[in-house]
Parts: structure tokens; C-alpha cells; sequence
């Protein structure tokens, strides 16, 4: 008895070590839980940033290829255009298509899009800039500014038509 007047001494009373006890596998389990919703939360938030980046990509692409068309109105020379046209096709393909396009040539590049993606947009866009390309290069080819912005807008056109269609 103490001092109150109750008898606090439970005789035969033996309590299991802390880790037998059934508070002690509930927590297991609840952290358990609270784990994997953790790691599936987290997968889930990485997909979607991965996604965001990927359409950022995507963005920064048709965004330089609209400065571009300001650069093209502002005096660029047929040979920098060009060079600068086929730069940010081989971006696309490097990004779309997932292959290493700016460290081939552009002869190189179309055939392997030939091989590997037989009816590609992008094997007869990068044919029509090569061409205009090497026209401007090596024929010192006057090539229009009307001639240099419908390639342009070529370029824009598909490149917008084949993100509708990955959508």
C-alpha cells in the first residue's frame, strides 16, 4: 500500500520485452506502410518532373527556332542560317527519337533514320536543309530570304506536327 491507500505491487505480472509486443508490430507495419507510399509518391513526382523537362526540351527547341526567324529578319547570312536550321533539327532527333544526332554527320544521320524509322518526317526534312545547306556553302547559292523562311516554317510545321502526334 503506499501512501493513498492503493496497492500498486501486481504480483505474477510479467511484461514481454518491447519488441513481442503488439504496439511494437503495429508501428512495424504502419512504418512499413508509410515507407512505399513514400517511394511510389516519389517515383510519381519524378515521372512528372521528367515529363515537364522533356516538354521544356521540347519548348526551348520551337523557342530558338522562333529567334531564329528574328535572326533571319535581321540580316543572317543564307550559310549560318542553315547551319544553324540543321543544328536544331539534329536537337529534335537527338531528343525524340533518342539518338546521338550531333555527333554524326548529316549523311550519317539520314541513314540511320532511314534504317531505324522507316517513314520518318524528319529523313526528307533533314535531306531538303541539307541540300539548302550545302547549296548555300559550297555554290554560294543566293538563296531568298521567302525561300529561307517557308524552310523555316517547314521545319517549325513538322517539328509541331510529330509533338501532337507523341502526345
Amino acid at each position: 500500500m503506499n501512501k493513498y491507500g492503493l496497492d500498486l505491487e501486481l504480483e505474477g505480472l510479467e511484461l514481454a520485452p518491447f519488441w513481442q509486443t503488439k504496439q511494437f508490430y503495429l508501428l512495424i507495419i504502419f512504418l512499413l506502410l508509410l515507407m512505399i507510399v513514400g517511394i511510389v509518391w516519389r517515383k510519381y513526382t519524378l515521372r512528372q518532373n521528367s515529363n515537364f523537362a522533356v516538354l521544356d526540351r521540347y519548348q526551348q527547341l520551337l523557342l530558338s527556332l522562333e529567334q531564329l526567324s528574328d535572326q533571319l529578319r535581321s540580316g543572317l547570312g543564307s550559310e549560318l542560317f542553315y547551319g544553324n536550321l540543321v543544328f536544331q533539327i539534329k536537337q529534335f532527333i537527338k531528343y525524340y527519337y533518342n539518338v546521338d544526332a550531333l555527333s554524326m554527320t548529316d549523311a550519317e544521320l539520314i541513314q540511320v533514320l532511314r534504317k531505324e524509322f522507316k517513314n520518318c518526317e524528319m529523313v526528307q526534312l533533314m535531306q531538303q536543309m541539307q541540300n539548302a545547306a550545302n547549296l548555300a556553302r559550297f555554290a554560294q547559292g543566293d538563296i531568298g530570304m521567302s525561300q529561307m523562311n517557308s524552310d523555316l516554317q517547314g521545319v517549325l510545321a513538322a517539328i509541331k506536327r510529330m509533338l501532337q502526334l507523341s502526345k
